[in-house]
């Protein structure tokens, strides 16, 4: 019996809750699986960060099921990422995905935070969920230098570049495509305003019962975006050079050549 998209993800989702469980029961720290917004289909886009962590929205780990059992889901409510990617990154109808390495959720503090030997157990269904969301030219960006290094080493296909991290403790890392750029920068700031509330809530409840208001970013909130956009719009520009277009440009004479002799390769 086939299996459609829809169902396919659910199992994938099955065994990311059992690789969460054999986490717990390899090295004794507790985690909670959190689910990532599922895609409709195959996506143009897939940002790739570490971890998710409980911070900022759950106290523990019995109070993070109980708030996903309400619908929260991973990068909710993370506006610093979802309206850059919506205005800077996906044009035309494209489609993007927001996913971790590893599923579990854990307090900052816990001993399974950095832990190497995890990320190599998690990154196997990390390419078993790239091979079912991604189409065949997705773009896989990593969020954040750590992820970069470690996806890099394993010369994951379609990884064609990193952002900085959106968190709070990598504000300092901010602004670095700002250098020579300052004119740019300036207009970026005043065409910026506030950013808009659907970014807080992306297709799921973030906060039940509650509506998020616009933001305004702060400076070093801007800096980021910025950066976000000239990343992004850097990324988008491979698309237009490279193997990739010569791959595109030669499927087409190929085609239009089968077309034009109407003939069967015996």
């Amino acid at each position: 019996m086939a299996v459609n998209f829809q169902e396919a993800y659910s199992e994938l989702e099955e065994e990311f809750r059992a690789r969460v469980d054999a986490d717990h029961q390899q090295w004794k720290f507790e985690s909670v699986h959190l689910p990532n917004t599922a895609p409709n289909g195959l996506v143009d886009y897939i940002l790739v960060a570490m971890e998710p962590s409980l911070k900022g929205w759950a106290k523990d780990t019995a109070d993070a099921r109980e708030r996903i059992d309400l619908g929260f889901r991973n990068f909710c409510g993370v506006w610093q990422l979802h309206f850059p990617v919506s205005k800077y990154l996906c044009k035309d109808g494209e489609t993007c995905y927001l996913t971790d390495l590893a599923k579990g959720a854990m307090a900052t503090v816990s001993p399974g935070t950095g832990n190497e030997e995890k990320y190599d157990a998690w990154y196997p269904l990390l390419e078993k969920e790239l091979g079912l969301v991604a189409k065949p030219d997705a773009k896989i960006i990593s969020v954040g230098s750590r992820v970069a290094s470690f996806l890099s080493k394993r010369g994951l296909y379609g990884h064609v570049g990193t952002i900085p991290h959106y968190s709070g403790q990598a504000a300092g890392h901010r602004g670095q495509e700002i250098p020579g750029r300052e004119v740019e920068f300036e207009r970026f700031k005043e065409e910026l305003g506030a950013i808009p509330s659907w970014t807080h809530r992306p297709y799921h409840s973030c906060d039940a019962g509650h509506e998020a208001l616009e933001v305004t970013p702060t400076a070093t909130e801007v800096k980021l975006l910025f950066d976000y956009k000239v990343r992004f719009e850097r990324i988008r520009q491979q698309e237009q050079t490279g193997w990739r277009q010569q791959q595109r440009e030669w499927q087409r004479r190929l085609d239009a050549r089968q077309g034009e002799c109407n003939c069967e390769v015996s």
